[in-house]
């Protein structure tokens, strides 16, 4: 599901589909490429790419985005 979000330019949705992977599937076989994926999609944000609104309305980069795709 991360890997379609991600594809539909739905960052926020497919950064939290990976963490709740990671979460339920610690042990997962490819750990390491869902926590690159999510490291990927932190980095075009910390670059200053604008996120949607709604997921339709682009809305102004903001620094402080990524840190709260991490806190939930």
């Amino acid at each position: 599901m991360a890997r379609c979000y991600e594809q539909s330019g739905q960052d926020e949705k497919a950064f939290r589909a990976y963490q709740k992977l990671i979460e339920q599937y610690p042990k997962l076989t490819n750990y390491n490429e869902v926590v690159q994926r999510q490291f990927v999609i932190a980095n075009r944000f910390l670059g200053g790419e604008w996120f949607k609104l709604w997921d339709t309305v682009p809305f102004f980069p903001s620094m402080e985005r990524p840190s709260s795709f991490m806190s939930k």
